[in-house]
């Protein structure tokens, strides 16, 4: 029987936990990025570049992932 918890986490060679914490770390630092830009949008002088800074570091290691087998 498959495990509908593993199914995807075994397809991209990663364990259960290694991809949950590794999705858990992405929500993290995309939620503080959402934080900084709804501060950027009242005090547009705070915050200018972190956002954008996490989101392409976010996407950096995605790609990486990808092109190392371990992302689908």
């Amino acid at each position: 029987m498959t495990n509908i918890f593993t199914k995807h986490p075994n397809s991209v060679g990663e364990s259960y936990l290694v991809h949950g914490t590794k999705a858990v770390s992405y929500s993290v630092q995309m939620l503080f990025a959402s934080i900084c830009c709804i501060f950027h949008a009242v005090f547009p002088f705070v915050f200018k570049s972190i956002a954008s800074n996490i989101a392409r570091k976010v996407v950096e290691d995605v790609e990486n992932r990808i092109e190392n087998g371990n992302s689908e």
